[in-house]
C-alpha cells in the first residue's frame, strides 16, 4: 500500500472541491466562466495538471457583460464527487497507517 497515492488523491480531491466552490461563489458574476480541474495519472497516484476554463480553447475573449456559464447543479455534483473521493483516500490512508503500525508492532 502506498501512502503517496492516498496523499495525492487527497490533494486532488481538495483541489477539485476548491475549484467547484470558487465557481459557485462566482455563479452570479457577469462574464465569469466555469473552471475545471485537470487530472492525470501520476507516480504515485494522481496529479493535478492544471485548472482550465473549457471555453478558453476557442480563443475568443470573454464578454465581460455576458451572464456566467456556471451550472450550480454541475458544481454541486463536482463537490459531492470530490467529497467522496477525499473520504475514500482518507480512509485508505488510515488503513495503510494502521496496517503499517500493526506490522511494526509484530516485528518489535
Amino acid at each position: 500500500m502506498n501512502i503517496g497515492a492516498s496523499l495525492s488523491g487527497l490533494f486532488a480531491a481538495q483541489t477539485q472541491f476548491d475549484v467547484a466552490a470558487n465557481d459557485v461563489a462566482n455563479a452570479n458574476t457577469a462574464g465569469y466562466r466555469e473552471s475545471r480541474t485537470e487530472l492525470a495519472e501520476g507516480n504515485p497516484g494522481v496529479q493535478v495538471t492544471g485548472i482550465t476554463k473549457p471555453g478558453d480553447a476557442a480563443g475568443a475573449p470573454a464578454d465581460p457583460n455576458a451572464p456566467s456559464d456556471v451550472s450550480l447543479a454541475q458544481e454541486m455534483t463536482e463537490m459531492i464527487v470530490a467529497r467522496h473521493t477525499y473520504g475514500a483516500n482518507a480512509q485508505m490512508l488510515r488503513n495503510t497507517l494502521e496496517l503499517q503500525g500493526t506490522l511494526f508492532d509484530k516485528r518489535v
